[in-house]
């Protein structure tokens, strides 16, 4: 089912959810959020859509980039939605990147303990 989605390049979630993209590039498996704020309701929705992606990538993927270009801040529960993506990553041995964070989410991530948690340069 969200395998033969990989063929497309995007996944729209549920119509108040962030629209996630997801891009296959060769072994690297490149996830894009472009909504400013995750609320708890899109949270809960993100974490699911993060652990069915992950389980559903091809078994040559070896990275999984998150772009949060956009994203400036999320509930606590986006934040339960970011260790979802994580363990999911751990699991399939997959290395977790993730880049281009807005200065205020970055500062959001750092006082939250998750730059670390992420792999994020300080």
């Amino acid at each position: 089912m969200l395998s033969d989605l990989l063929a497309e390049s995007s996944i729209r979630l549920m119509a108040d959810s962030p629209i996630m993209t997801l891009v296959q590039q060769g072994d690297t498996a490149v996830i894009s959020i472009s909504h400013a704020v995750i609320s708890i309701d899109q949270a809960e929705s993100l974490g699911d859509e993060f652990k069915r992606t992950i389980s559903a990538l091809p078994t040559s993927t070896t990275t999984v980039h998150l772009n949060v270009t956009k994203v400036v801040g999320m509930s606590s529960r986006g934040f339960e939605a970011l260790l979802a993506l994580r363990r999911s990553c751990e699991s399939r041995k997959l290395k977790l990147t993730v880049s281009q964070l807005q200065p205020t989410f970055h500062r959001l991530l750092a006082r939250m303990g998750f730059l670390r948690l992420l792999g994020i340069d300080e």
